[in-house]
């Protein structure tokens, strides 16, 4: 059994966007930036798996960003990469990022661009998030040693009636308003 080196980062935006996509600083002036505390974990098989650290080729994957609560808002993940680490740049550990080989597998809705690697992007409740990785991903260059996954993170605004305006994807990946626009 191979083992293979995740590293996950996740950025979190902390600037408040409205439904429109502005930001709310271009709409009323200068808004108060909402801080959040997020925890990001890795999980075996799913959400209610084992949380891990050491992953190999073969294992069913499910990340979790769960952040703490913050009134009037919610989570929202998306632009979702990977890209590999490899051996031997002369660097100071060994090991650098990229190489020019970065995917997306989360676009801007939350939705994967290849359904069979990733799932789209769920929600458990309006400060959780998480992504299943049925097959994970792997890079085919022998200098390869690792798989880095970064998601971007903000916090929206609620909307009037209290939802949360996240698009949802189809079983394509299309969002549900591309998909009654295509019929």
């Amino acid at each position: 059994m191979q083992s293979i080196l995740l590293i996950v980062s996740i950025n979190l935006t902390s600037s408040l966007i409205g439904t429109n996509g502005m930001q709310v600083s271009e709409v009323i002036g200068r808004a108060r930036e909402v801080s959040a505390r997020c925890a990001f974990t890795v999980h075996q098989r799913g959400p209610e798996g084992p949380e891990v650290r050491d992953v190999t080729l073969e294992q069913q994957l499910f990340y979790r960003v769960r952040c703490e609560p913050q009134k009037g808002h919610c989570l929202r993940v998306c632009n979702c990469t990977v890209s590999e680490t490899q051996r031997g740049n002369g660097t100071k550990d060994g090991e650098r990022w990229g190489g020019g080989r970065t995917h997306l597998v989360i676009d801007e809705r939350g939705c994967a661009t290849e359904a069979s690697l990733f799932q789209h992007v769920t929600y458990e409740d309006d400060f959780t998030a998480g992504i299943f990785n049925p097959y994970p991903i792997r890079f085919r260059s022998s200098r390869s040693t690792g798989v880095q996954l970064q998601c971007a993170t903000s916090l929206i605004l609620l909307e009037k009636d209290g939802q949360c305006p996240r698009k949802s994807c189809d079983t394509k990946g299309n969002s549900a308003a591309e998909e009654r626009k295509n019929g």
